[in-house]
């Protein structure tokens, strides 16, 4: 047999492929046992707010109007959305339920923190990141302090 036709380059070409491959593997292997092994802690840290940039779409919006234009019985001319942040929820129930019951399952949800305003009233609302999941945040308790 005539070997004249594998010149050097060739053959070092061959000799790097199989390497790339295992490195190809080993980092395939690293990222499948490392994927959803975050801490809770790290998950509630992350509900704080992602970078601004990202603006409420307006489907969003107009979900939220109108839960609350009936859950209030105002008419949606009578309320407007003062701020709305985006944020990762570290549970399916958008940190409202208690997360060890069996409703909310432990993942994280990009979603949007939502202020409505009518005349002196305020409400919170928490949604996913489409507004198929709405939530208002309970009334937080007030100090009556003298």
């Amino acid at each position: 047999m005539n070997n004249s036709n594998l010149t050097p380059a060739k053959i070092s070409k061959k000799r790097i492929q199989p390497s790339l491959m295992l490195q190809a593997l080993a980092f395939t292997c690293i990222l499948y046992f490392c994927v959803g092994k975050t801490s809770p802690n790290i998950a509630r840290e992350t509900s704080q707010n992602v970078e601004s940039g990202v603006t409420l779409s307006a489907a969003v919006g107009n979900s939220v109007l109108l839960d609350a234009s009936k859950r209030f019985g105002l008419p949606t001319s009578a309320l407007d959305i003062s701020d709305a942040q985006s944020h990762i929820w570290s549970d399916d129930c958008l940190e409202l339920g208690n997360s060890k019951s069996a409703k909310c399952k432990e993942m994280l949800i990009p979603g949007w923190q939502i202020v409505v305003n009518s005349d002196n009233k305020r409400w919170v609302y928490r949604t996913n990141i489409s507004g198929s999941i709405i939530a208002l945040e309970p009334d937080k308790p007030k100090n009556n302090t003298k």
